[in-house]
């Protein structure tokens, strides 16, 4: 898998005959939100048309960082394929930072709205990724920098699926699918599936991961409902560590602990998606197991940075980083025990 986001941009189907249309664009095309989301002729309606003009002021926000991204994205590649070298990767790293750190500020900025809390999440996400990927970079080459590297590609994928978040936030529609006859649009999943995107953690940083061949990236579909008091029975029993055990955990740096404490996420992230959504809920569940994946990663970007040295270093920051943001869509999501 390429180290790109995926999502936002659809293409309307050929008429003869329907075809699938896959929802795929690079990170740094998040520019074209405002067409994407609202340019479809089937779904243009008064309300879409006010949504658009908060949705303009957020693309007018997302928009300068995002030139000359694509030059940073092809380097990565260049640098894990060994035909970039490592100081020079950090060099265009540096300057693709400079460049997104306002962005976090810059949404939060933005009036008040519904969607506001996870684009914003989403802007530290992205931040962090490039963070991330730096702090690979300053590693020697080897298993750990390896599993660095694929930890900061799962928090650019974590990015993508909390940005969507955002986008029915800020349109309720932006994934209805055209009518019949007009094609299908293959969005992707709520939550990624690690496995399936060829992105599951390994050695120095978990187990080997099961032999099992990517498949198919899972995507969007309609999910079971139930009361609110069953989803919350079902989030009670998913064994999902607080919000304060991880923080607990980067402080004390216990390598074995943050090993369990990031499969503990991981699982019961998984366990909590597979149990039925609460009633016209299915944003607001998603929502809190994105953040719960994003607090794995934290422990796992910490126990990276144990495995690099005894001083805590980037990859700390980043773990303290992520956890935040993993907390605060625990918060947006109402989930009690964060």
């Amino acid at each position: 898998m390429e180290p790109v986001s995926e999502a936002f941009t659809a293409r309307r189907p050929a008429r003869t005959p329907p075809a699938l249309i896959a929802a795929t664009a690079v990170f740094g095309a998040i520019v074209v939100l405002a067409v994407a989301v609202v340019g479809m002729n089937w779904r243009r309606d008064h309300a879409a048309a006010a949504r658009q003009g908060w949705t303009a002021r957020l693309v007018a926000v997302f928009r300068p960082p995002t030139e000359g991204l694509s030059n940073v994205l092809t380097g990565l590649q260049e640098w894990r394929s060994g035909a970039k070298a490592s100081p020079e990767m950090a060099r265009e790293l540096d300057g693709a930072i400079a460049a997104y750190s306002p962005l976090p500020h810059n949404v939060e900025a933005l009036p008040p709205h519904e969607a506001r809390p996870r684009y914003a999440a989403a802007a530290r996400l992205y931040l962090e990724f490039l963070r991330l990927e730096r702090a690979a970079a300053d590693l020697p080459a080897g298993p750990l920098r390896a599993q660095a590297d694929l930890m900061a590609r799962r928090v650019n994928l974590l990015a993508d699926r909390v940005f969507d978040r955002g986008r029915v936030a800020a349109d309720p529609s932006v994934f209805d699918q055209p009518p019949p006859g007009e094609g299908e649009i293959r969005f992707p999943n709520d939550v990624p599936d690690w496995a399936a995107e060829g992105l599951a953690a390994g050695p120095p940083l978990a187990d080997d991961p099961p032999a099992s061949p990517v498949g198919d990236r899972p995507v969007r579909r309609s999910r079971p409902q139930q009361t609110e008091a069953g989803w919350r029975q079902a989030l009670a029993q998913a064994g999902i560590p607080s919000s304060a055990e991880v923080q607990r955990a980067i402080t004390a740096r216990h390598a074995p602990a943050l090993a369990q404490l990031a499969a503990a996420f991981e699982a019961g992230a998984g366990r909590l998606h597979q149990a039925a959504d609460p009633r016209n809920g299915r944003e607001r569940a998603a929502t809190l197991v994105l953040g719960v994946l994003v607090q794995g990663e934290a422990a796992r970007a910490a126990l990276a940075d144990v495995a690099a040295g005894a001083v805590p270093g980037p990859l700390d920051a980043s773990a303290r980083r992520l956890a935040a943001v993993g907390a605060a869509l625990r918060s947006v999501a109402a989930d009690p025990s964060a």
